[in-house]
């Protein structure tokens, strides 16, 4: 059985397809990325998707950010690609996802399929400075997460 409302004259009518998903996530508090934080990651090279949609049961509203191959910055060697989300633009893997959800600002890195890969991670902060902070230093400052994502190779004989 669909959802479904009932209107104040007793008609019955079907619930678009977003409001419904909506409604699944009741009592879910979602927040887009500010505007102000998403120049700031521009105007240091990284390039960003459109947001998700804000039903998305995982990442509402996130967004998708990289860093083009033909900057400066961190990167796992050998692995650059183009995502349709980012046009044209190559990109040094790995790409983070941004996004707000219940009351935090989330930095997501999870790129295992069925469990969590080396390096993965996901970070909550109250604020969406601090969430900028971490993108940044991800993709510019101490390398050490960004390397923990370099696949392992099998050892040869």
């Amino acid at each position: 059985m669909g959802l479904q409302l009932t209107s104040a004259v007793g008609r019955r009518k079907r619930l678009p397809l977003a409001l419904a998903a909506e409604s699944l996530y009741v009592g879910r508090t979602t927040v887009r990325v500010p505007e102000h934080a998403l120049a700031t990651l521009r105007s240091a090279g990284l390039v960003l998707s459109r947001p998700m949609i804000a039903t998305h049961a995982a990442m509402p509203s996130g967004i998708r950010v990289g860093k083009p191959a033909a900057i400066p910055g961190n990167s796992v060697p050998g692995h650059v690609r183009s995502y349709q989300c980012f046009g044209d633009v190559l990109v040094e893997l790995p790409t983070l996802c941004i996004f707000g959800k219940d009351g935090a600002w989330h930095v997501d890195a999870m790129d295992g399929w069925g469990g969590v890969a080396p390096g993965d991670f996901h970070n909550s902060w109250r604020s969406c400075d601090e969430l900028i902070q971490d993108v940044l230093d991800f993709f510019f400052g101490d390398p050490v997460r960004m390397l923990a994502k370099t696949p392992r190779r099998p050892r040869s004989g």
